[in-house]
């Protein structure tokens, strides 16, 4: 197809309801949950933590607390 792009499959997809590992590691800097917590809890971004130690952030709280809703919204 001309002028087609990979990047256009994702176009119409919905994001992930939570931050992945990669994500969270780029929203902290940290690697290890428990310095992870000390980064969101300084952030004010609610979490949670699964049994096995692994974070949860849901998607939208972090969109949310750094504009990204209301700049696509005002589109």
């Amino acid at each position: 197809m001309e002028g087609w792009h990979e990047r256009d499959m994702h176009i119409n997809q919905p994001s992930p309801l939570f931050l992945s590992k990669e994500e969270i590691f780029d929203l902290t800097g940290k690697e290890r949950p428990t310095a992870q917590i000390k980064v969101l809890n300084a952030l004010g971004l609610n979490y949670q933590q699964r049994p096995d130690g692994r974070l949860l952030i849901l998607r939208n709280a972090v969109e949310e607390i750094f504009g990204v809703r209301n700049r696509d919204k005002s589109r």
